[in-house]
């Protein structure tokens, strides 16, 4: 269970530097064609809301892994239990 935590913490840093690396990216194109404000807006909220949902569907699977994990140590608990 740690060792699943950690893999959460871990992936989501590493998520999170990919997403100031791409706003970085982004914030230089927007610089060198010079785009008009509303237009850095929109394409500013749109990668932060991609990485919202983004963060939403990693939890998602994250709490169902776990939940499959404690599932499954349940079952062999009760086998080991069945067997004795």
């Amino acid at each position: 269970m740690v060792g699943a935590v950690c893999g959460i913490v871990q992936g989501m840093n590493a998520k999170t530097t990919v997403f100031y690396r791409t706003m970085d990216e982004l914030n230089e194109i927007i610089r060198e064609k010079n785009l008009p404000q509303p237009l850095q807006e929109k394409l500013r909220d749109y990668f932060r809301f991609k990485r919202t949902q983004s963060n939403h569907t990693y939890q998602l699977i994250i709490v169902r892994s776990i939940s499959m994990q404690r599932e499954k140590r349940e079952s062999t608990a009760i086998q080991s239990l069945r067997n004795c």
